[in-house]
């Protein structure tokens, strides 16, 4: 293995470490922007009492598990969608690693954490989700270039997937926003893969919402449900395509 692989193979297995960490960033930046706050006002504290948090309550997954799902400072239940987005990121990440070739491993890591970035601002912060999806078809034609696929079906399917959102954004505009993750399902996965991602991701936004109805008892919007569906179908068919084309 020669430096710059093993530089690769160390950065990859850092950010998959790390990615936890980078789950609960991310939806701390969600939540916090839900309520027109900024991700740097202030340290971390608790949602129910105020209180600052100490860094044994902020190392993910672990601090939920050891404080049995319920805040340290008030006993207060912490919402298992904090855990969930932790446990994704890694999950995501892990998946990357184990699936991918290692030539793909930054390039998978950075498209995971960009659909659960893009997915978890969807309701909160369009216009920051919309540019997580632009940096998402960026990225997704840059994969179908170095996996070998064809570039001319990519720019047309980012195309008409990008085409086809902002026509639902217009036609529902209160619902419609995840239909701006298909530019980058587009990207991805070609117009075949375009149409083949829908029912996938049909099936996903079920499981999402018997999900959200157990962990929130039904209070999260449907279109939540529609976004994750969609990102967990395109992430799954490209690990699909890439290991094929591999």
């Amino acid at each position: 293995m020669g430096f710059l692989e093993s530089m690769v193979l160390a950065a990859a297995v850092a950010l998959a470490i790390a990615s936890p960490m980078t789950g609960s960033f991310l939806k701390c930046w969600a939540d916090r922007a839900a309520v027109g706050k900024n991700v740097a006002d202030g340290r971390s504290y608790c949602d129910h009492c105020g209180q600052t948090l100490a860094a044994r309550d902020l190392v993910p997954i672990l601090s939920w598990i050891w404080n049995r799902g319920r805040s340290r400072c008030c006993g207060k239940p912490i919402s298992p969608t904090l855990l969930s987005a932790e446990v994704t990121a890694m999950g995501l990440a892990a998946s990357a690693l184990l699936v991918l070739p290692q030539p793909f491993w930054l390039l998978g890591v950075a498209t995971a954490w960009l659909l659960q970035a893009a997915v978890l601002h969807m309701l909160t912060e369009r216009r920051l989700a919309v540019l997580f999806v632009i940096l998402l078809t960026a990225l997704g034609l840059l994969a179908t270039w170095q996996t070998g696929g064809d570039r001319d079906d990519a720019l047309l399917a980012a195309g008409a997937g990008a085409v086809i959102g902002m026509v639902v954004q217009v036609l529902a505009p209160a619902r419609g926003t995840p239909a701006v993750l298909l530019a980058p399902a587009g990207a991805y996965l070609g117009i075949f893969g375009l149409l083949t991602v829908l029912p996938l991701a049909l099936g996903y936004g079920l499981m999402h919402r018997v999900w959200a109805q157990i962990t929130t008892g039904g209070k999260a919007a449907p279109a939540l449900s529609v976004a994750m569906g969609l990102a967990a179908g395109v992430w799954t068919l490209w690990l699909f395509n890439t290991v094929v084309a591999g």
